[in-house]
């Protein structure tokens, strides 16, 4: 079901670009590296998600995973120079207190299982990662909607070899596989 949503995913972003902004496609050769790069995080990071919902309560692979924003300014840090100010830090902690709440992990026990929570919180840096190459596309002076598209389209081929495409076919051949893929894969 990944694939099915990353493609539609792709397919509507592009939609989207043909429509809107038709010059943003073209590329140079040498971003696509980058798109590559950021392809196989936004694979990785829908792979280990998926993954710890089935090992954990979505709630807590849900909350693991939106430690994303901890992770780009980690990154950002490190590879732009980009300052921890207090409003960044404010803005870190009531997301976090936000997504408890939301969550509702407080409310309760919570079977523990150490490999849902490690995939869940790799979910999480590699969506950070994914993020941070919309800023590394953006110095390169490439369009946001491109840069999406690109790496979407990258991920799909990714996905593609390791998925059971028979299975994604089968999926998606009932009412409801379809609702749920062009869900997964609009939003």
């Amino acid at each position: 079901m990944a694939m099915a949503g990353v493609f539609i995913g792709a397919s509507s972003v592009l939609f989207m670009l043909l429509l809107l902004d038709r010059g943003s496609l073209k590329v140079k050769l040498k971003d696509v590296p980058v798109f590559i790069i950021f392809g196989v995080f936004k694979i990785l990071s829908d792979v280990t998600f998926f993954f710890a919902q089935g090992s954990i309560q979505l709630s807590l692979a849900s909350l693991l995973q939106m430690t994303a924003p901890y992770y780009v300014m980690f990154i950002s840090l490190i590879l732009f120079k980009d300052s921890i100010t207090l409003k960044k830090l404010f803005a870190l902690g009531m997301a976090t207190i936000g997504c408890i709440m939301v969550a509702g992990v407080l409310s309760g026990d919570m079977p523990v299982e150490i490999d849902g929570i490690l995939s869940a919180m790799m979910s999480g840096m590699f969506f950070g990662m994914f993020m941070v190459g919309s800023k590394i596309s953006a110095n390169r002076g490439i369009k946001p909607g491109a840069s999406l598209f690109y790496i979407l389209l990258v991920a799909d081929l990714i996905a593609l070899p390791l998925s059971d495409v028979g299975g994604v076919v089968d999926a998606v051949s009932n009412s409801e596989g379809i609702i749920m893929a062009l869900l997964l894969g609009s939003v």
